[in-house]
């Protein structure tokens, strides 16, 4: 996989590399530390059963390969992205995690159920970078350069916005769909357009997409337009 990515790779000087390696890892040891946190505030007392040890090893897929590739390719923005990505969701779980576990501290529970938004919104963000970035680091051609723009443009604010006042939530999340069917279309059409090494790098990309955009978008659809029941 490391190698298979392309972009560039200049071998930066020994000290660097060795703190962008051990920056890279101690990242992915955070995302794997929140992920075990989020688990243990939801399984409580209760013992581990097949599914819920399953929520564990999936998730840890992202901060490995995260940490795995911005350490060997620490000028590759695609295993920084995968990191941010695992960081800032891990976060937001253990935080709804811990709202949910009946803290006996009011106060304690308020301040880290405001975490619980805004990470939130710098993991989608990661993804849309991904989508439109992977598997070298480029968008597709020249015309997709403004779509990376405007993630950024849409993902700093919004995670800003979310942590001062999370009631804007129910407006910039319905913001966001076009720029996550943008990405996701650019995958599409990089891939049909792929040959070779780079149609099989894309290959599970696009299968992880298939199942994890359906699941955001019905989200945000529910989130934007509740019901009373």
């Amino acid at each position: 996989m490391t190698e298979a990515l392309r972009g560039p790779r200049s071998i930066p000087a020994a000290p660097r590399a060795a703190a962008l390696t051990w920056l890279a890892w101690s990242c992915g040891a955070i995302g794997a530390v929140l992920i075990f946190v989020r688990f243990a505030l939801e399984s409580g007392t209760a013992a581990p059963d097949a599914l819920a040890l399953s929520s564990i090893v999936l998730p840890l897929a992202f901060p490995a390969l995260g940490a795995l590739l911005a350490s060997r390719r620490p000028r590759h923005p695609i295993g920084w992205l995968f990191l941010v990505m695992a960081i800032a969701w891990g976060l937001a779980d253990a935080a709804g995690a811990y709202g949910q576990s009946g803290s006996p501290d009011p106060a304690l529970a308020s301040l880290v159920g405001r975490l619980g938004g805004w990470p939130n919104y710098a993991g989608v963000g990661a993804l849309m970078l991904i989508l439109l970035l992977f598997p070298d680091g480029r968008p597709p051609s020249r015309r997709w350069r403004p779509v990376a723009w405007l993630i950024g443009a849409y993902t700093a604010p919004s995670v800003v916005l979310v942590a001062v006042a999370p009631d804007t939530a129910a407006v910039l999340q319905p913001l966001g769909l076009p720029l996550l069917v943008a990405a996701a279309s650019s995958l599409v059409l990089r891939f049909i357009r792929a040959t070779g090494l780079e149609r099989q790098q894309l290959k599970w990309l696009v299968a992880a997409s298939a199942l994890v955009i359906p699941v955001l978008l019905v989200t945000v659809a529910l989130d934007a337009f509740p019901h009373d029941p």
